[in-house]
């Protein structure tokens, strides 16, 4: 028994030494495998495929791509020619290491057609073949961009303002030329928007030759989807999309601004008119603004009435008006100065005739004719005269009152 133990302990050995022996070698073969394939010469690869121009807004993009695997260190080289021209090397385009080049400036006269090719190069190793693009003509290929949109939303409508997509290229004073610049020489530019609500699928459609227009009857306070394009001679712009709101309607608060100033100002009206009428009827008129009992003016006649008429003792009824001329007077008054000097003049007044008619009618034996004469006052005057020389002058008295005195002068005829 003991001897097999020890012979099945020896063969274990063995078989575990065999292992670790095969698998060193193995390592060591693999090594050397690749050492050897790192020694050995890399295949090239240099194709190129696809050339072609990408143009958006007369930007001219040469792009292209690379058939399989590029190898390590690839570089590209671009040339260009105008139509039956030769070729032109880019000098930026040179040993590029990504698959584009802007030819833009190169290819600027958007009348004119161009062509462009590119190659791979890797150094050491390889150069592929030309690869060229078809004959690019800017106006008619290159893309038109989506315009820059404006919008002015109001409560039922919404107006646009259209931008035209600018370009790289320049006019002659410096200043970048938008698409209409270019496109305005061959035709007309027209603008198409389609508006359309979301939940009714409801759409218009519209065709304007402005760039700023408006879009009326809409619906306040509603959302609206739409598209805008523009259409350049034979080319059509990318579409704008977008969604706009109109504003909700308000004008309920004007209306009722208006309703509330109306009836406040009805009612200060109301108010005003109110106390107007109470004060009217109840403030009191001082009785020298009371013109009720006062007749119309009637303009002053030349008469003769109740002249030296006595304050008590005659009565109203005994007064008998007479007419009498005015320069009759002045005679008669003149004539009794004369024969009677009765008058000085410190002492001249008007003196009332107690119990006398109105009017008193001169002696016949006198020569003069009816008429009324100045007295001397002996008795105290009703009425105080100043201490000076009086002129000769008259007056008249009237029921109620002492005596109304003045002192114009009386012209006396010469």
């Amino acid at each position: 028994m003991s001897h097999l133990y020890w012979r099945g302990r020896s063969t274990g050995i063995s078989i575990g030494k065999w292992y670790i022996y095969w698998l060193t070698q193995i390592r060591l073969l693999l090594g050397l495998w690749h050492t050897l394939l790192g020694k050995l010469p890399q295949l090239c690869t240099c194709s190129v495929a696809n050339a072609t121009f990408l143009s958006t807004n007369f930007e001219n993009i040469l792009t292209w791509k690379s058939e399989g695997q590029a190898s390590l260190g690839t570089a590209y080289d671009v040339q260009y020619k105008r139509y039956g021209e030769e070729w032109h090397n880019k000098s930026e385009c040179q040993n590029l290491t990504h698959h584009f080049c802007n030819l833009t400036q190169e290819t600027e006269n958007f009348e004119e057609r161009y062509h462009a090719r590119v190659r791979a190069v890797v150094p050491n190793c390889c150069t592929s073949e030309w690869a060229c693009t078809q004959r690019f003509y800017p106006r008619e290929d290159t893309d038109i961009g989506a315009p820059e949109v404006t919008y002015i939303p109001s409560v039922q409508s919404m107006k646009f303002i259209i931008q035209h997509p600018y370009t790289p290229l320049r006019d002659e004073e410096d200043q970048l030329l938008t698409i209409e610049d270019i496109y305005s020489k061959y035709g007309h530019t027209d603008y198409h928007i389609t508006i359309s609500i979301q939940k009714t699928q409801q759409k218009w459609v519209k065709n304007e030759k402005s760039n700023t227009f408006e879009v009326p009857n809409l619906e306040p306070d509603t959302e609206y989807n739409g598209v805008i394009y523009i259409n350049y001679f034979e080319k059509r712009s990318k579409p704008y999309v977008f969604r706009v709101r109109t504003l909700p309607d308000n004008n309920w608060l004007l209306y009722l601004f208006g309703v509330l100033v109306f009836a406040v100002s009805l009612l200060f009206v109301t108010i005003y008119y109110v106390i107007h009428k109470y004060m009217k009827q109840h403030a009191s008129r001082p009785m020298s603004l009371d013109i009720k009992g006062i007749s119309s003016f009637k303009p002053l006649t030349l008469s003769v009435e109740s002249i030296l008429n006595p304050l008590n003792d005659l009565d109203k009824s005994s007064r008998i008006p007479v007419e009498v001329p005015l320069s009759q007077i002045n005679i008669h008054l003149q004539q009794a100065l004369e024969q009677s000097n009765l008058f000085s003049l410190s002492a001249t007044a008007y003196q009332q005739q107690a119990k006398v008619m109105s009017f008193q009618p001169i002696n016949q034996a006198d020569g003069l004719p009816m008429s009324y004469a100045p007295q001397l006052a002996k008795n105290s005057l009703p009425c105080v005269i100043e201490e000076r020389p009086l002129t000769l002058t008259y007056g008249v008295c009237v029921d109620g009152t002492s005596c109304i005195k003045t002192h114009s002068q009386l012209n006396l005829p010469t």
